[in-house]
């Protein structure tokens, strides 16, 4: 699970999937101190719809 930090991280941060230092924007992790890069969060949320998708055109 991931969440959209509201406050601008001004300390160094680091994805915990890619290892990207540098980006637009951060998104905290649900594991603690770690970070999403804008570019991992964005392929962890389009592979979450789609298998939410699958699983709702399963059920029918």
């Amino acid at each position: 699970m991931w969440f959209k930090t509201k406050k601008r991280i001004t300390q160094d941060r680091k994805c915990c999937i890619c290892g990207a230092t540098s980006t637009s924007r951060w998104y905290c992790h649900s594991e603690p101190e770690n970070y999403l890069c804008g570019t991992c969060y964005n392929k962890q949320y389009r592979a979450k719809i789609k298998k939410e998708t699958e699983r709702k055109n399963t059920n029918k």
